[in-house]
Protein backbone atom coordinates (compact mmCIF):
# COMPACT_ATOMS: atom_id res chain seq x y z
CA UNK A 1 0.00 0.00 0.00
CA UNK A 2 2.87 2.30 0.84
CA UNK A 3 4.26 3.90 -2.24
CA UNK A 4 7.88 5.58 -2.70
CA UNK A 5 7.60 9.41 -3.11
CA UNK A 6 8.95 10.44 -6.29
CA UNK A 7 11.93 13.01 -6.40
CA UNK A 8 10.13 15.50 -8.42
CA UNK A 9 7.47 15.33 -5.78
CA UNK A 10 10.06 15.81 -2.86
CA UNK A 11 11.78 18.47 -4.72
CA UNK A 12 8.31 20.39 -5.38
CA UNK A 13 8.12 20.12 -1.25
CA UNK A 14 11.16 21.36 -0.43
CA UNK A 15 10.64 23.95 -2.72
CA UNK A 16 7.34 25.17 -1.52
CA UNK A 17 8.74 25.46 2.18
CA UNK A 18 11.81 27.30 1.84
CA UNK A 19 9.47 30.07 -0.68
CA UNK A 20 6.86 29.76 1.61
CA UNK A 21 7.94 32.96 3.11
CA UNK A 22 8.87 35.02 -0.04
CA UNK A 23 5.08 34.15 -1.91
CA UNK A 24 3.38 34.72 0.92
CA UNK A 25 4.44 38.63 1.35
CA UNK A 26 3.87 38.66 -2.32
CA UNK A 27 0.08 38.77 -1.44
CA UNK A 28 0.17 42.46 0.29
CA UNK A 29 -0.30 44.74 -2.24
CA UNK A 30 0.36 49.00 -1.56
CA UNK A 31 -1.39 51.56 -1.61
CA UNK A 32 -4.79 49.74 -2.43
CA UNK A 33 -8.71 50.58 -1.55
CA UNK A 34 -12.44 49.54 -1.49
CA UNK A 35 -13.33 51.00 -4.44
CA UNK A 36 -15.60 48.40 -6.10
CA UNK A 37 -12.53 47.04 -8.47
CA UNK A 38 -11.01 44.03 -8.26
CA UNK A 39 -7.56 44.20 -7.15
CA UNK A 40 -6.01 41.04 -9.46
CA UNK A 41 -6.55 40.17 -13.23
CA UNK A 42 -9.15 38.45 -14.93
CA UNK A 43 -7.13 36.06 -15.67
CA UNK A 44 -6.50 35.57 -11.68
CA UNK A 45 -9.79 35.82 -11.06
CA UNK A 46 -10.28 32.27 -13.49
CA UNK A 47 -7.70 30.34 -11.60
CA UNK A 48 -9.21 31.48 -8.32
CA UNK A 49 -12.59 29.95 -9.85
CA UNK A 50 -11.05 27.17 -10.92
CA UNK A 51 -9.83 25.94 -7.37
CA UNK A 52 -12.92 27.16 -5.89
CA UNK A 53 -15.22 23.55 -8.70
CA UNK A 54 -12.20 21.32 -7.79
CA UNK A 55 -13.56 21.61 -4.34
CA UNK A 56 -17.02 21.80 -5.48
CA UNK A 57 -17.07 19.39 -7.26
CA UNK A 58 -15.34 16.82 -4.15
CA UNK A 59 -18.66 18.10 -2.52
CA UNK A 60 -21.12 17.37 -4.52
CA UNK A 61 -19.37 13.51 -5.41
CA UNK A 62 -19.51 13.08 -1.43
CA UNK A 63 -22.97 11.68 -0.37
CA UNK A 64 -21.91 12.89 2.96
CA UNK A 65 -22.91 16.22 1.80
CA UNK A 66 -25.94 15.94 0.89
CA UNK A 67 -29.31 17.06 2.88
CA UNK A 68 -30.70 13.47 3.22
CA UNK A 69 -27.44 11.99 4.97
CA UNK A 70 -27.79 15.17 7.37
CA UNK A 71 -31.56 14.47 8.65
CA UNK A 72 -30.24 10.98 9.34
CA UNK A 73 -27.31 12.24 11.49
CA UNK A 74 -29.09 15.49 13.28
CA UNK A 75 -29.10 13.42 16.57
CA UNK A 76 -25.78 11.85 16.30
CA UNK A 77 -23.84 14.91 17.47
CA UNK A 78 -24.08 17.40 19.92
CA UNK A 79 -24.48 21.00 19.21
CA UNK A 80 -20.74 22.59 19.54
CA UNK A 81 -20.83 25.86 21.74
CA UNK A 82 -17.92 27.58 22.64
CA UNK A 83 -16.44 31.32 23.44
CA UNK A 84 -13.86 30.78 20.36
CA UNK A 85 -14.72 31.06 16.85
CA UNK A 86 -14.84 28.30 14.59
CA UNK A 87 -12.56 29.37 12.33
CA UNK A 88 -9.57 32.50 12.20
CA UNK A 89 -7.83 33.94 10.02
CA UNK A 90 -4.39 35.57 11.06
CA UNK A 91 -1.96 38.26 9.69
CA UNK A 92 2.03 37.69 11.20
CA UNK A 93 3.20 40.79 11.02
CA UNK A 94 6.01 42.21 12.97
CA UNK A 95 5.93 39.24 14.95
CA UNK A 96 2.47 39.96 16.21
CA UNK A 97 -0.67 37.52 15.13
CA UNK A 98 -3.61 39.86 14.24
CA UNK A 99 -6.90 38.65 13.71
CA UNK A 100 -8.89 39.54 10.48
CA UNK A 101 -11.74 37.44 10.26
CA UNK A 102 -13.74 35.01 11.98
CA UNK A 103 -16.43 32.39 11.40
CA UNK A 104 -19.16 30.70 12.57
CA UNK A 105 -21.05 27.57 11.19
CA UNK A 106 -23.24 24.90 12.14
CA UNK A 107 -24.29 21.68 10.98
CA UNK A 108 -26.19 21.28 7.49
CA UNK A 109 -29.60 21.28 9.64
CA UNK A 110 -29.76 24.46 11.66
CA UNK A 111 -31.58 25.60 14.67
CA UNK A 112 -33.15 28.69 14.35
CA UNK A 113 -31.86 29.37 18.14
CA UNK A 114 -28.32 28.34 16.74
CA UNK A 115 -28.33 30.84 14.10
CA UNK A 116 -29.13 33.87 16.22
CA UNK A 117 -26.54 32.62 18.83
CA UNK A 118 -23.90 32.40 15.94
CA UNK A 119 -25.05 35.60 14.27
CA UNK A 120 -24.63 37.81 17.85
CA UNK A 121 -21.53 35.92 18.60
CA UNK A 122 -19.73 36.73 15.56
CA UNK A 123 -20.98 40.43 15.95
CA UNK A 124 -19.33 40.21 19.18
CA UNK A 125 -16.01 39.04 17.69
CA UNK A 126 -15.89 41.41 15.04
CA UNK A 127 -15.96 44.22 17.66
CA UNK A 128 -13.33 42.54 19.76
CA UNK A 129 -10.61 42.46 17.12
CA UNK A 130 -10.87 45.69 15.91
CA UNK A 131 -10.99 46.91 19.45
CA UNK A 132 -7.73 44.87 19.67
CA UNK A 133 -6.06 46.26 16.47
CA UNK A 134 -6.93 49.65 17.67
CA UNK A 135 -4.28 49.39 19.98
CA UNK A 136 -1.77 49.48 18.25
CA UNK A 137 -2.27 50.95 14.80
CA UNK A 138 -5.16 53.44 13.07
CA UNK A 139 -6.29 51.61 9.84
CA UNK A 140 -7.92 53.66 7.48
CA UNK A 141 -11.57 54.81 8.03
CA UNK A 142 -14.23 54.00 6.82
CA UNK A 143 -11.91 51.55 4.53
CA UNK A 144 -10.69 49.06 6.82
CA UNK A 145 -12.57 46.31 8.51
CA UNK A 146 -12.93 43.12 10.53
CA UNK A 147 -14.66 40.57 8.02
CA UNK A 148 -17.57 37.77 9.68
CA UNK A 149 -18.43 34.65 7.80
CA UNK A 150 -21.53 32.94 9.32
CA UNK A 151 -22.79 29.68 7.63
CA UNK A 152 -26.10 28.56 9.00
CA UNK A 153 -27.38 25.11 7.47
CA UNK A 154 -26.67 25.92 3.75
CA UNK A 155 -26.39 29.72 3.61
CA UNK A 156 -23.16 31.91 3.98
CA UNK A 157 -23.39 35.45 4.84
CA UNK A 158 -20.92 37.67 4.42
CA UNK A 159 -20.49 40.71 7.16
CA UNK A 160 -17.74 43.14 8.05
CA UNK A 161 -17.05 45.49 10.84
CA UNK A 162 -15.55 49.20 9.72
CA UNK A 163 -15.28 52.24 12.14
CA UNK A 164 -16.51 55.26 10.43
CA UNK A 165 -13.95 58.75 10.96
CA UNK A 166 -15.87 59.55 13.98
CA UNK A 167 -14.57 56.04 15.25
CA UNK A 168 -17.88 54.55 15.80
CA UNK A 169 -17.94 50.43 14.64
CA UNK A 170 -20.40 49.84 11.67
CA UNK A 171 -21.65 46.39 10.96
CA UNK A 172 -22.78 45.91 7.28
CA UNK A 173 -24.01 42.78 5.28
CA UNK A 174 -22.36 42.41 2.31
CA UNK A 175 -23.46 39.66 0.42
CA UNK A 176 -25.13 36.02 1.38
CA UNK A 177 -25.18 32.81 -1.33
CA UNK A 178 -26.90 29.71 -0.45
CA UNK A 179 -24.06 26.51 -0.75
CA UNK A 180 -24.81 24.34 -3.66
CA UNK A 181 -24.70 20.84 -2.45
CA UNK A 182 -24.95 19.45 -5.42
CA UNK A 183 -25.05 20.85 -9.29
CA UNK A 184 -27.00 24.19 -9.03
CA UNK A 185 -26.07 27.27 -11.59
CA UNK A 186 -27.56 29.98 -10.02
CA UNK A 187 -26.20 29.04 -6.69
CA UNK A 188 -22.63 28.17 -7.97
CA UNK A 189 -22.58 31.94 -9.25
CA UNK A 190 -23.98 33.26 -6.06
CA UNK A 191 -21.11 31.45 -4.29
CA UNK A 192 -18.42 32.27 -6.59
CA UNK A 193 -18.96 35.43 -6.34
CA UNK A 194 -19.35 35.47 -2.40
CA UNK A 195 -15.81 33.85 -2.34
CA UNK A 196 -14.19 36.01 -4.96
CA UNK A 197 -15.53 39.54 -2.76
CA UNK A 198 -14.02 37.56 0.05
CA UNK A 199 -10.82 37.65 -1.67
CA UNK A 200 -10.66 40.90 -2.74
CA UNK A 201 -11.65 42.66 0.58
CA UNK A 202 -8.95 40.50 2.48
CA UNK A 203 -6.49 41.68 0.07
CA UNK A 204 -7.39 45.80 0.43
CA UNK A 205 -7.83 44.63 4.19
CA UNK A 206 -4.15 43.29 4.52
CA UNK A 207 -3.04 46.01 2.63
CA UNK A 208 -4.02 48.37 4.55
CA UNK A 209 -3.72 46.79 8.30
CA UNK A 210 0.30 46.47 6.98
CA UNK A 211 0.51 50.33 6.25
CA UNK A 212 -1.02 51.04 9.54
CA UNK A 213 1.23 48.83 11.44
CA UNK A 214 4.37 50.04 9.56
CA UNK A 215 2.84 54.14 10.32
CA UNK A 216 2.88 53.25 13.79
CA UNK A 217 6.27 52.12 13.72
CA UNK A 218 7.78 55.02 12.03
CA UNK A 219 6.00 57.76 13.97
CA UNK A 220 4.90 56.73 17.26
CA UNK A 221 2.82 58.64 19.25
CA UNK A 222 4.22 61.89 20.71
CA UNK A 223 3.46 60.93 24.64
CA UNK A 224 2.88 57.19 24.39
CA UNK A 225 2.83 57.29 28.28
CA UNK A 226 -0.50 56.63 30.03
CA UNK A 227 -2.21 60.55 31.16
CA UNK A 228 -1.08 60.98 35.14
CA UNK A 229 -3.91 59.94 37.58
CA UNK A 230 -4.89 62.61 39.97
CA UNK A 231 -5.86 61.26 43.06
CA UNK A 232 -8.02 63.04 45.61
CA UNK A 233 -7.05 64.22 48.75
CA UNK A 234 -7.66 62.17 51.90
CA UNK A 235 -10.64 62.18 53.67
CA UNK A 236 -11.09 63.50 56.87
CA UNK A 237 -13.23 62.30 59.09
CA UNK A 238 -12.49 64.47 62.22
Amino acid sequence: MKCVIPGSVVTKCDEFVSNFNNFNDSVVMGNIFHNKNWKETEAELVKITDRIFGTLGEIWNNPAFSTNTAHRNIGMSEMRMGKKPDIMSLLKQNEKNIELLYTESSHVICSNSKKDDDEVKLWRETLDGTSFIGLSCRPTSNQFGIVGIQVASTVMRLNILVKDPAGIPRYFHLDHTKIPLSPHTIHTRSLVRLLLTLRNVMIVNKSLLVQALEQAISHPPRNPQLSPTVSSPPHNKY
